[in-house]
Order: C-alpha cells, then structure tokens, then sequence
C-alpha cells in the first residue's frame, strides 16, 4: 500500500532504507515519516524547481548540483564586508599614518634609537636602526588574508555547506580535530549562535542548537562504527590496543591522583626560592579587657633579601651533647643541630630597627584601665610580639605569613610596667627618662616559612630544654624625651636586644629583634603558585573530584545512549540533516521545519530510527 502513495508524494521512489522502513510492519508512525521523506526534494529554487529523486539514498552533491541558485541572503556578505573594510583601514593606519608623521608605528619595519634622531653621529659600528623582521613578516601575513578576504568577496562566499568543518570523512585525524575543537570553551555555542543569527531560518536557537549537537553526534557514532569496521567480529584485541588505550588511562589517572603529591613533596627536581621581601613586627599588651597596641616597627636590615650562604657560622656551627646539657657554654654552640641544611630551603637573616615608628599615645580613660589591669594581682596581664613577613611568591593565595609569641608578665615585670605607664601621665611627661622591662624568651631566634598553606610559620627549636639556646633574650623599652628639647614630649617603646649574644647567632645588646628565617622553596616554582594556590586538599577537593566526577559522567552514563550512539549506519540521517540546511537556503522555510519535525520524530521514535539505521553493522 506503500508504493502508490510513493508515486503520489512526488513521482519518486522510496530509498533503500525507507522502503526497508515501510516493508517491515508499515507502522502508523512509518507512514507519518515517510510522505516528509519524499517531500524534502521539492520546493529548492527560486524558480521552484522540482527533483524527481527523493532526498534519502542520493549523493549530497548530486542533490546540490541540480539546485538553482536562489537569492543570496544579504546579512553574512556585508558583515564581511564591513570587517574587511575596517581591518584595511586599521592595518595601514597604524602602519603607515606613523611612520608618515614620524611617530611610533604600531607596526615598525624599523626600530631607530631616539637618542641619534636630532642628527647626533653613532658610535662606529652602532647602527642607529634596524630591521624589525618579525614586524616585517606579520604585515606580509596580514595582507595575505586580506588578499584572500577580498577574493573571497569577489567570488562569493559558499552559504550552503555540503559537510560541516572537519567532518567530511570518517577518518580519525579529522574527526580527534574536530573532538578538539568541540572541546574547546565556547567554540561550538559561538559559531552556532553566529550562524543563527546570520541565516535565514524559522528555528529558533534552541532548536538549531538541537539540530547541530544532532548532527555533531551523527559524526562521532559515524567515526565509532568506521573504528568497529577496522577489526573482524569476535577477533581479540592486540596488545598495542589495550596500551593505547586501557594502560594509557589507568597511568593518566595515576598521574592525576600522585600528581599533586608529587609537585608539593621535596621530591619535585622544579623548585623556586620565595625568599621574604618585607618585615614588620607589632608590640601589645593584652589584657582580660582588651588589647593595647605599644608600638610596630616596619623598618628593617637593607640585605634581607640575600640568602645567608650553608657556610655562615650560625648555620655550620654545631653543638655537641656536653654543650648542650651545659647552659653556661654558649658561645661555642651553635645551631647545626638544629636546622635542615638540603636544598630546598633558603636562610635569611631579618633584623629589625629597636624603635617603633610611631610615638606612643593613649588616652586617660584607657591609660587608667591598663593601669588597673597591670597593677592587679589577679588578671592576667601578657606582652605579645607578633612578626608577619611578607613573602615573593603566594602560596595558599597570600603573600603574607605570621608568627605571634607572648609571655605572661611576673610580678616583677608588673611593677616595671607600672613605672613605664605612671611615666606616662599627664602630670609626669617631660622628663626624659627610659623605663626597661626584660622578656626573655619572648620571640624564637629561628623560625621556618613553610611553601604549603595549611601550615603556619613555626619556631624551631621552642621547647623548654632548649630554650636557652633557641629564644632571644629581650626586653621593651619605653623612651620619654625632654619637654626642653621638643616642643611637646614624646613618648615609643622599643623591642631591643637584653644582652649580648655570644653564640653565633650574633646578636648584640640594644639591637633590635633579630630572626634567622629558614624559607621552604615553593615546588613548581611561580606556576606551581598560582596552580595550587589553595593547597593540596583544596587541589583535591575542587580540580581532582571534579575531574573524577566528570570522567564517571561521560564513562558511566553510556547505557542512556545505546539508541543513539550504536545507529550502525548513519548516511539517510545524515542527508535528512543536509535537507534541511537545503531548505533553509533556498528560502522553504516550512519544508526546513518539515524536516526538522522530521528529524525530532525519528530519535523520538527508537523502532523507526532501528529500522532506518539497520539493526547489525555490515561488514565485508
């Protein structure tokens, strides 16, 4: 009952596919497909000239060779147009207009040295100027595309493309190039969307958008049956296959997982020094009710950025066990004992100016709650120093890392500070006088930078047997000046050496605080920074997951697409695909929205799309 109808639709026999379609069963939803099937030859010209062979089973360029020419849509053509113009004019704008006038060319041919344009002789053998070749060569590059812009102008431009762009063939070089340049972000939603905007069509741009992921996905099961093709039914895979391909993915996720281990670990031969810049370092008391900032100190040692060499006497000085038990032997003992003297490390010495910058003030009210604090046998009163160094290179997102020690002040100490802060009531400024309390212990004389962000700085060498040897010895000091000598007294505290360091750390009485910085190299170097900015777990939890996440998506949702992605032949979908693009050119835009609804039927209805694409792939 097929073949009557046939002949009524358009005076055409069926395709080979079609008619296989309509002899097993001629389901209802067969013979809805099938009369749009005839149909899509009919209606392609301007002068409406009707094709006698049916869409499906005909060459795609036998089809387009009988299409008379129509009109040309207008829009593409004068866009072209129009950049062509403007890329003309900007090319030899910057490159000649400059040169005319004497100016720097956007472009130069010639780089000339200022110094010799006002008639000035070069020394001999100095050229004043010279050639500019990779100028010279971008201009030539430049007009060759203008050259063959303005051909392709001249000639026309094809606006009825028989295959999309590296998918002519089934070859796999064309299609990995065209995998990659799906891949790429944006690539494939730009260039569809310009075309949608440029044609002219009745779909809207969800639906071209739906047409194109169709076609795209038309190439890739066309690509997969071509690989099935290679290789005889049944036959076992070679070993070459299994290392290309399941070796290659399991050493690609084992890089993935190791991966970061291996870039943060010691391991990694690529290392950069992120050697510390910029120093400061803030004095407060810190009482049960509040802070009290005495003073910060941003001046420091003008070669703090030269690493101290392995050889240093603080650093290839040892201490041996004797000395060590011994308290009273320190000018011999030194520190190799306790620094990590490899190559992934840099040492650098900080020493900072005794004095803050800024005079101390503090107003009464608060002058007299400190006071109180200070004064009372029951709250804990505690100097704290805290040093933030600012590091070249960023790790975990900052450049800047801190350390803050604090000691709870004795009784003595109390009573010290008593006097500096009864120094500094109203009725007792004037008098140039310096009150000094000593903390010894207060800040580490060493203290390690590490190149990952969950860890903070940390002294080396803190603890209690050792802190005679590993702490400095310290004390503030409260300066007053004489109301005689300024206009107004002025008060500021300093952070100070007690005493002289006789070990070779080497600090001396009345210097200010001093800090031998051991800086982890940062692994990857400035690459590595930025990659990892977050650290490892942040690494893992964001890039590694997700990556994983992704691979399950695309490795484990397969059995979804077994209707789409196993069509064993794929030619009559892929001509239906073409028609459409057909109708849309020569203006039928209701036989391309014919065969659009054609094509959303066809993958709405599995049974028909079987019996169009075949049910087992042939081979020879």
């Amino acid at each position: 009952s097929a073949a009557p109808s046939a002949a009524q639709d358009g005076g055409a026999e069926a395709s080979p596919a079609v008619a296989g379609c309509l002899a097993v069963g001629a389901s209802s939803e067969v013979a809805r497909v099938r009369p749009l099937y005839l149909r899509a030859d009919a209606h392609l010209g301007s002068e409406r000239t009707v094709l006698a062979t049916p869409v499906l089973g005909t060459p795609l360029d036998e089809l387009q060779s009988r299409v008379v020419p129509g009109r040309r849509p207008q829009l593409a053509p004068a866009l072209k147009l129009a950049l062509h113009i403007s890329l003309v004019i900007a090319l030899h704008a910057s490159f000649c207009i400059g040169l005319a006038r004497g100016g720097a060319s956007a472009l130069p041919v010639w780089a000339c040295n200022k110094d010799y344009c006002d008639g000035t002789e070069a020394p001999a053998g100095q050229p004043i100027c010279t050639r500019s070749r990779a100028g010279l060569g971008f201009y030539l590059l430049c007009c060759l595309y203008l050259l063959l812009s303005a051909l392709q102008l001249k000639h026309g431009m094809p606006l009825i493309p028989t295959e999309h762009p590296l998918t002519g063939s089934a070859g796999l070089s064309r299609y990995y190039l065209h995998l990659a340049a799906m891949s790429f972000p944006f690539l494939w939603e730009m260039r569809t969307s310009l075309d949608w905007t440029v044609a002219r069509t009745s779909l809207s741009l969800f639906e071209w958008l739906k047409l194109e992921d169709i076609y795209a996905g038309l190439v890739s099961v066309r690509a997969t049956m071509a690989f099935k093709l290679r290789s005889p039914r049944g036959a076992q895979r070679t070993v070459e296959t299994k290392l290309g391909t399941g070796a290659l993915f399991v050493a690609a996720v084992l890089l993935l997982i190791l991966g970061p281990m291996f870039v943060f670990s010691s391991a990694n031969p690529i290392s950069e020094a992120n050697l510390v810049r910029s120093a400061q370092v803030r004095l407060t008391l810190r009482t049960p009710t509040g802070l009290f900032p005495l003073g910060a100190t941003t001046r420091f040692n003008n070669d703090i950025e030269l690493p101290l060499p392995l050889t240093s006497p603080v650093l290839s000085a040892d201490c041996s066990g004797d000395k060590l038990q011994d308290r009273k032997s320190e000018k011999d003992c030194g520190y190799a004992y306790l620094l990590p003297l490899d190559a992934n490390v840099d040492y650098q010495r900080v020493s900072f100016a005794e004095a803050s910058d800024l005079v101390w003030g503090i107003n009464p009210t608060a002058l007299a709650e400190l006071k109180a604090a200070v004064e009372s046998s029951s709250a804990g009163v505690s100097l704290e120093a805290a040093v933030e160094w600012t590091r070249r290179l960023p790790v975990g997102g900052t450049t800047s890392v801190s350390l803050s020690r604090s000691v709870v002040l004795n009784s003595k100490q109390r009573r010290e500070m008593a006097v500096a802060l009864n120094a500094s009531e109203p009725g007792a400024r004037g008098r140039a006088v310096d009150v000094e309390i000593q903390v010894g212990g207060l800040f580490p004389k060493f203290v390690r930078l590490p190149a990952v962000a969950e860890q903070p700085a940390r002294a080396i060498g803190d603890s209690v047997q050792m802190a005679w040897h590993t702490m400095q010895q310290l004390s503030v000091v409260l300066h007053s000046t004489n109301s005689s000598e300024y206009r107004d007294s002025q008060q500021w505290w300093a952070l100070q050496q007690a005493k002289d360091d006789e070990s070779p750390f080497g600090a001396r009485k009345g210097r200010g605080l001093q800090v031998i910085v051991v800086a982890d190299r940062l692994a990857g170097g400035t690459a590595g920074s930025h990659f990892f900015a977050g650290g490892v777990v942040a690494f893992y939890s964001v890039v590694v997951f997700g990556i994983a996440r992704l691979v399950r998506s695309v490795l484990g949702g397969t059995r979804y697409q077994l209707v789409y992605d196993e069509m064993p032949h794929t030619r009559d979908v892929f001509d239906l695909c073409e028609a459409v693009a057909i109708a849309r050119r020569e203006g039928s835009l209701l036989r391309e929205a014919q065969l659009y609804e054609t094509i959303l039927l066809l993958y709405r209805s599995p049974e028909t799309l079987l019996q169009l694409t075949g049910r087992t792939l042939k081979r020879d």
